[in-house]
Parts: structure tokens; sequence; C-alpha cells
């Protein structure tokens, strides 16, 4: 695969990881598994770019904001 000059960090991220995966299947035999999540913020609302499921944000009992789940 190839970037264009203007890529931003998620196609660069998914191209580097997936060249890394097919390095270390030389060396390793298991599965290799990977989860990304990426996350959108805009106008106080946040959403999952790669999901359709709705993200919640809560705040924990020490007052920090956390994502629910």
């Amino acid at each position: 695969m190839e970037l264009h000059e203007l890529s931003g960090i998620l196609p660069r991220t998914a191209i580097f990881m997936i060249s890394e995966c097919k390095r270390l299947n030389q060396y390793v035999y298991d599965e290799i598994k990977i989860e990304i999540s990426a996350l959108e913020i805009y106008c106080d609302t946040v959403r999952d770019i790669f999901s359709d499921k709705p993200v919640k944000l809560m705040t924990d009992k020490n007052g920090l904001l956390k994502l629910e789940g």
C-alpha cells in the first residue's frame, strides 16, 4: 500500500500495523489479533469512527472524564 503525502495519522498507523504484522509473522506462529478504535470529538459530541455503537462519557468518583465501557 502506498500513502499519499497528505495522508493522516489513521491511514499511516493502519499501514504501519499491517506491515509489522507481516514482519512478525515470520517469527510468531500464533494468531496476531489487532483491535482499533478511534474517537472523534466535535462540538462536545464523541463518536467512535470505526463503530456505529454510541459512545457515552461519564465522570468517575475522582471527577475524571471517562468513556463508558
